[in-house]
C-alpha cells in the first residue's frame, strides 16, 4: 500500500520509528596499570601510591616506600 504525502510534513510529529546508528569511537591510549616502582604493589584497598620527582624522572612508590 502506498502512501501519498499531499501537504508539508508537519514539524512536531513524533517521529518513533526512526534508528539513528551511533558513530563508534575508537580511543588510542597508552595508558597503563600504575605499579610502585620499588616492590611492584598496584593501587588497590588499603594501599596508597604517590608520585615523586627524584633526579627530574617522575618514580611512583607505594605507602610502604615513602
Amino acid at each position: 500500500m502506498s502512501q501519498i504525502l499531499l501537504g508539508k510534513p508537519k514539524d512536531w510529529v513524533l517521529y518513533s520509528e526512526l534508528h539513528f546508528p551511533k558513530l563508534t569511537v575508537h580511543l588510542k591510549s597508552q595508558a597503563s596499570e600504575v605499579a610502585c616502582n620499588v616492590c611492584g604493589s598496584i593501587l588497590k584497598e588499603g594501599n596508597g601510591l604517590v608520585a615523586r620527582r627524584i633526579n627530574g624522572n617522575i618514580a611512583f612508590l607505594c605507602s610502604h616506600h615513602l
